[in-house]
């Protein structure tokens, strides 16, 4: 199994959860662009967040205390323009267990959603309604828990996650009426509406059935056959390309290499030189960006 697994699954660092539904998520608020004498309001938001998070009833499943789905949320503000009201970035991460070992995967990585605004005070009560705008960060928590869950889910089953896709679609639209940056279409190249509107579109359905084929037939059954996990993982690639040469500005697919592409450069770094070439070709043409990272893949 490739040692990169131990390494990105061990990137959350998370403390066990003691109350959870189907999340066992950390919230983390950096405030150190904030100027403010109160500093509680912060210790405040990671709590009332967390909480909101991970007690939250999601699904209608039942989750064991370890099948829970492990995520981060890291929330770095930049200003307060006014009391109570607050601006700032975010970065999302779920990983998952690859069954057969003592690794996890990042399947979801989110670097930097850009626009998070939103109004917070202290003990502010927070209550998800899937059919009702609340509050924006309300919406904001709660269309990336559906998004973690709902890539989970895809991985276990092939588009196993759609109704929790259909919710996240579902806020987006509800938000679209408070006017917050973010979640319409044209607030800047990266935004939850096109994040969203990619993983729903019919053209790109290669993407989400990819992440079933990838961490289920493939990373699941790596330690068995590591060659046709190998192959399993060049086909997913092939259509991942296909996507690329339809969209190369896919919201989706750039998260999806955002996610993968250590782990690929780790996966492919020996084994079968034929799946190697391939997945090399492949990686450096629809992401060229990282086209240093993927010359590993063949240096060996």
């Amino acid at each position: 199994m490739p040692k990169a697994l131990l390494i990105i699954g061990c990137l959350l660092g998370f403390a066990p959860s003691l109350f959870a539904q189907e999340l066992n998520c950390q919230v983390v608020v950096n405030a150190e662009n904030i100027q403010t004498q109160d500093k509680r309001i912060f210790q405040d938001m990671e709590r009332a967040f967390t909480q909101f998070m991970n007690n939250t009833q999601w699904t209608e499943d039942q989750f064991k205390t370890e099948e829970k789905i492990r995520c981060r949320v890291m929330i770095n503000l930049k200003s307060m323009p006014s009391i109570g009201q607050f601006k700032g970035t975010a970065s999302i991460q779920a990983v998952r267990p690859v069954y057969g070992s003592n690794y996890e995967t990042v399947d979801f990585l989110f670097y930097a959603d850009p626009n998070w605004s939103f109004e917070y005070n202290e003990s502010q009560p927070m209550d998800y309604s899937p059919t009702n705008f609340t509050s924006n960060i309300v919406s904001l928590l709660s269309f990336y828990a559906n998004i973690i869950i709902g890539t989970d889910y895809d991985t276990f089953e092939e588009k196993g996650g759609q109704q929790f896709f259909d919710a996240a679609n579902q806020i987006v639209s509800n938000a679209q009426s408070n006017n917050s940056v973010g979640w319409n279409q044209f607030d800047g190249n990266i935004n939850r509406y096109n994040l969203i509107d990619d993983y729903l579109n019919g053209q790109l359905v290669a993407l989400r059935e990819g992440n079933y084929i990838y961490h289920r037939q493939a990373l699941d059954q790596f330690e068995k056959d590591p060659v046709a996990a190998q192959k399993l993982i060049v086909g997913v690639l092939q259509e991942l390309e296909k996507i690329h040469n339809l969209r190369p500005n896919s919201l989706a697919l750039r998260t999806w290499l955002d996610t993968k592409n250590s782990e690929l450069v780790n996966i492919f770094s020996e084994g079968d030189m034929t799946a190697r070439k391939e997945a090399h070709d492949i990686l450096m043409k629809i992401d060229p960006s990282r086209a240093e990272d993927y010359k590993k893949i063949l240096s060996n």
